[in-house]
């Protein structure tokens, strides 16, 4: 393909958002297309393929008053502007990623005939309702009905809208946009990477939770989860890798309660290491409250840990409970530990395991994302 695409990725904030998204578009998109530039901040991209450019714009997150907050994000949108009308002069196609408030940069966009394609990672009116500290996008205090308001704006400048499963189109509202939806998913995994190390028969009851420490994960649950079962006598450990705005008053908690030898904060690992600490674990946790498609959840499978999570955004489209992995009926405490107990002691948990496995090598190749990716490309162009 001739075909020239310029991709705008949201402020990335280090130690706590994962590049893997972004990483997996590039690595999608670099066989299909002429050049891609990228236009983001803080992502430290390494050996690009010759025909990537990665445009890093200075940003650095402050927790200082909320209109400091906005006009810093306003400034920020208006480079990101800038640097897409100095960049898209000569490309044909330019890719929103978890960028769904975004306006200033998406009519720019809209203004510069060049069409928008969102890519719909997750539901920021979502996550305000259920995060109080708030501060990837720093919209915290703003009433989500706000933020709403701007992301239906932009579903509205969009060109194209892609989302990862057909249950997003009602979950978030997007029945009005339909006609412009495409469902795909970038996910796709390195099986040779993350695979089964250690069968799921020779491992630990050990327990992990992976992801953003903020509200809108469930970690609050999870934890809470972990106490009712250490102070029931169970003999279980959990691991918890990631980081975020709600870790010290995680590790406050745990210190507080005495579960330091059964509770461990590990923090963010990396990437190329993650299989390896999926391996020792004999189940996964994803209690959120709201999803899109999780790529812990894919690698994690990949490597034959089972996953229990909650039935938010595409997570029902390939766990089936008791078949390959668990469904969380709900994200309270209480429902976590239970369900908890019932997967490490399911009888047919090695099935699952293999299952999961299965799945996987099915649904998520590298192979299948990119035939997906040259559909839509040449629709849009």
């Amino acid at each position: 393909m001739h075909t020239r695409v310029c991709v705008v990725s949201f402020p990335f904030r280090p130690g706590v958002d994962s590049p893997v998204p972004l990483d997996n578009l590039i690595q999608i998109l670099e066989p299909l297309v002429k050049n891609v530039i990228i236009i983001t901040s803080n992502i430290p991209l390494k050996d690009l393929p010759s025909n990537v450019i990665c445009r890093n714009i200075a940003w650095e997150y402050k927790a200082t008053s909320l209109p400091s907050r906005l006009i810093r994000n306003f400034l920020t949108q208006v480079k990101y502007s800038n640097m897409l009308i100095k960049s898209t002069r000569t490309h044909d196609i330019i890719i929103f990623l978890g960028a769904s408030t975004f306006v200033i940069p998406i009519f720019v966009a809209r203004l510069l005939s060049r069409p928008p394609i969102l890519i719909a990672t997750t539901s920021e009116t979502g996550m305000i309702r259920y995060s109080s500290t708030r501060t990837n996008m720093n919209l915290y205090s703003i009433p989500s009905y706000v933020v709403a308001f701007i992301e239906n704006l932009n579903w509205s400048l969009a060109n194209t809208i892609i989302v990862y499963s057909p249950n997003f189109i009602k979950e978030w509202n997007l029945e009005r946009h339909a006609r412009k939806i495409k469902i795909s998913h970038r996910h796709f995994v390195n099986t040779s990477l993350f695979a089964i190390t250690k069968p799921i028969d020779r491992r630990t009851n050990s327990i992990g939770f992976v992801g953003r420490f903020s509200k809108e994960k469930g970690i609050e649950n999870f934890i809470e989860a972990a106490s009712i079962l250490l102070k029931a006598g169970e003999n279980i450990d959990f691991f918890i890798y990631g980081s975020g705005e709600m870790r010290d008053g995680i590790e406050t908690y745990i210190s507080q309660n005495g579960f330091d030898e059964k509770v461990h904060v590990i923090g963010w690992v990396p990437h190329k290491e993650l299989s390896k600490y999926l391996n020792d674990l004999k189940l996964i946790v994803i209690p959120s409250y709201t999803e899109g498609l999780p790529n812990i959840m894919v690698e994690a499978m990949a490597c034959g840990t089972p996953v229990l999570a909650t039935d938010v955004g595409s997570i029902r489209d390939f766990i089936i409970d008791g078949k390959t992995g668990f469904i969380l009926p709900n994200n309270n405490p209480e429902s976590i530990s239970d369900n908890i107990l019932r997967a490490i002691n399911y009888p047919a948990l090695k099935v699952i395991s293999l299952n999961s496995r299965s799945l996987v090598e099915a649904e998520f190749t590298y192979s299948a994302a990119i035939k997906r990716w040259h559909s839509i490309l040449d629709e849009l162009i």
